[in-house]
């Protein structure tokens, strides 16, 4: 028997004989890598806007947009760019009641607006920035640009209605990856104000 051969049946020993077979023994928790129902990424990014607690404004503007089967899609495979409730509360009462009572049609071209119709890993995403010099630009699947760069280690994003901070990494789930933006950037309605311009900041 050859020392390679004794080196793996010690290693086997000392693992438990468990840990010599590809599949995880049963009830010990760890996730098969070919069973989705058991992997730890959100199953499509519709579920993971399901079970994010702080994302009440998107979700429900995501609905109205008839957006959510796309997302629930399994084929589907898109970057979404997701504000928090924080990011609407930066808007005066006016503008945030304009976001939530416009009509279908202008929602779905909003949400569609921080929409890529591809999977963008925050890898390839800061690839891509560094290989444009500074920055990376796309088009949206509302046909409008987005400028993607980082700043100090964040990514940030600028869109037509303005910019906002995206963090450092995705939520990667079985058909996407999500970003968390700390702004709408998308003008929520003609005239409309942001709290922080209104008082001057």
């Amino acid at each position: 028997m050859t020392r390679r051969a004794l080196t793996l049946i010690a290693l086997c020993i000392s693992a438990g004989l468990g840990g010599c077979s590809g599949d995880a023994p049963p009830g010990d928790g760890r996730a098969v890598a070919n069973d989705p129902t058991s992997s730890v990424e959100p199953a499509s990014l519709a579920a993971a806007m399901r079970r994010l607690p702080e994302f009440s404004t998107s979700r429900t503007l995501l609905n109205r947009a008839g957006l959510m089967p796309m997302l629930a899609n399994p084929a589907s495979h898109l970057t979404l760019l997701v504000p928090r409730d924080s990011a609407f509360a930066q808007w005066d009462g006016a503008a945030r009641g304009a976001i939530l009572a416009q009509d279908g049609a202008l929602t779905a071209r909003q949400m569609r607006a921080l929409m890529l119709p591809t999977t963008i890993r925050a890898e390839e995403l800061r690839t891509r920035i560094l290989a444009g010099g500074g920055s990376f630009t796309t088009t949206s699947m509302a046909g409008t640009s987005l400028v993607f760069s980082i700043e100090n280690g964040i990514f940030l994003v600028t869109a037509p209605g303005g910019s906002a901070s995206m963090g450092s990494a995705e939520l990667a789930t079985a058909n996407g990856a999500i970003y968390i933006l700390d702004r709408f950037p998308a003008a929520p309605a003609a005239g409309a104000t942001p709290v922080s311009a209104a008082q001057g900041n």
